[in-house]
């Protein structure tokens, strides 16, 4: 149960991260 639940925290994590390198990747590239 406690792993899930850090596997959780870490996908929105990763989603984060994701989603701000795409952010970043795409004002660097217009």
């Amino acid at each position: 149960k406690l792993m899930a639940q850090n596997w959780h925290k870490n996908s929105d994590l990763v989603r984060a991260c994701s989603g701000f390198l795409l952010r970043s990747i795409s004002q660097i590239n217009p």
